[in-house]
C-alpha cells in the first residue's frame, strides 16, 4: 500500500527589530512613544521598544506605567547608576531580542530615518549605520574635536567623526561580537565602529538642535582614552623612566665635579647624591607600580557599573496572530 509521506519547508519570519530608547530623549511620553508604535507597527510586522530609564526617576516611571496598557511592544528597563546615554543604550542592547538594534531620540530624530536605514544596510550588506547631522559646536569645542580625531588616529588608528549623533542601526552579529568584548558599556559606539567591518554614515536633519561644547570634547577623549586604551599611563611610566634617568645623570655629575674640584662646597656632594639616588628609586617604584596598575586595569575590564533593577512591558509585546516559524508543504510527492 503506498503512503506519501509530508513533506515541509522552515520559512522564517521578517526581522525583528529593537528600538532603544533613553528616557531624557523623551519629552511627551505618550505622544512620541505612540507615535514610534504606530510608526513601527505600519512598517514592520515584529518589533519592541526599549525604554532606559535612570531608577530615581520615579516620576517617569509613574507616568509611563499608565500607557502600558495602551501602547503595544513597550519594554521599560530600570536602571541603577547610569553614567551616560551610551550605558543607557548598552544596558538596553544587552536586554534586546532583535535582528537588528536601533538607537533612537524621539526628540532628534526623524522616524523616516529607521526605514532608510534598513533599506541602505540590506542594500549594502552593512553591519552598522552611523547618523550624521548639522550640530551647533562651540569654537572650543571645534578645536577640542580637530585634537582629539588627530590623538585618537595617531594612538587608537580610530577616525573619530565630530558631527555623529546617537542614531545607530546594528545587526545581531555585531551586537553579540560587542557584548563579547570587554567593558563595551563604556564608550559603546567607539567599540561598535571598531568592530564594525562594513559601516556607513547617513546624513539626516534632526528635529532640534544639538549642541556640543568644549566640556563635552574633553569628555569624549578622556573617556575614549582612559577606558579603552592604557596608553596615557604607559606615557607616565616613560616619563618616570626619563626621571630616574635624569637622577642617574645629575648623580654621575655630581661625582665628576666631586673628582675635578677641589672647593666643593661641603656636604654638598653627599646631598646632591642622595637627593638623586632617592629620586632615582622613587621613578623606578612609580614605574613598577604603574606597569602593575596597567595590568590589573586590563584584567578587570569586563566590570560593569549599572544593573537592571526591574523591568515593565506592554500587555501586547508582539504581534499574536503571526508565528515566528511558518510550516509550509510544497506540492511533492513520495511512495
Amino acid at each position: 500500500m503506498k503512503t506519501l509521506k509530508r513533506y515541509f519547508v522552515l520559512t522564517k519570519a521578517q526581522e525583528f527589530l529593537s528600538l532603544i530608547i533613553h528616557s531624557d530623549n523623551i519629552r511627551n511620553i505618550e505622544q512620541d512613544l505612540q507615535a514610534c508604535a504606530d510608526f513601527m507597527a505600519n512598517s514592520f510586522e515584529d518589533f519592541e521598544i526599549l525604554i532606559i530609564s535612570e531608577s530615581t526617576e520615579i516620576q517617569f516611571h509613574r507616568e509611563l506605567e499608565k500607557y502600558l496598557s495602551r501602547i503595544p511592544a513597550i519594554r521599560h528597563l530600570i536602571i541603577s547608576h547610569i553614567k551616560n546615554q551610551q550605558s543607557a543604550y548598552a544596558a538596553g542592547m544587552e536586554n534586546a531580542i532583535g535582528d537588528f538594534i536601533i538607537t533612537f531620540s524621539p526628540c532628534n530624530d526623524p522616524l523616516a530615518i529607521i526605514t532608510d536605514s534598513l533599506k541602505l544596510m540590506q542594500e549594502n550588506e552593512l553591519d552598522l549605520i552611523i547618523g550624521k547631522s548639522k550640530i551647533e559646536k562651540s569654537l572650543l569645542y571645534s578645536l577640542i574635536s580637530k585634537i582629539t580625531i588627530t590623538l585618537l588616529a595617531k594612538i587608537m588608528r580610530y577616525r573619530y567623526v565630530s558631527n555623529q549623533t546617537n542614531f545607530r542601526v546594528m545587526t545581531r552579529s555585531l551586537l553579540n561580537s560587542i557584548l563579547n568584548r570587554d567593558l563595551h558599556h563604556n564608550n559603546l559606539f567607539y567599540h561598535l565602529d571598531v568592530q564594525a567591518v562594513e559601516k556607513k554614515h547617513i546624513d539626516y536633519q534632526t528635529l532640534g538642535s544639538i549642541k556640543r561644547t568644549m566640556l563635552v570634547g574633553l569628555s569624549e577623549l578622556h573617556s575614549i582614552l582612559i577606558n579603552n586604551s592604557i596608553w596615557p599611563l604607559r606615557t607616565i611610566n616613560l616619563i618616570g623612566l626619563f626621571g630616574s634617568f635624569l637622577s642617574l645623570a645629575i648623580s654621575l655629575y655630581v661625582f665628576i665635579v666631586n673628582l675635578i674640584k677641589n672647593d666643593v662646597v661641603e656636604g654638598w656632594t653627599s646631598l646632591s647624591l642622595f637627593v638623586s639616588t632617592q629620586m632615582f628609586f622613587i621613578f623606578l617604584i612609580l614605574i613598577i607600580f604603574g606597569e602593575y596598575l596597567a595590568r590589573i586595569v586590563s584584567e578587570n575590564k569586563n566590570k560593569r557599573d549599572f544593573e537592571v533593577l526591574s523591568e515593565a512591558s506592554s500587555n501586547q509585546l508582539i504581534n499574536t496572530e503571526r508565528l515566528n516559524v511558518i510550516y509550509e508543504r510544497p506540492n511533492k510527492e513520495g511512495n
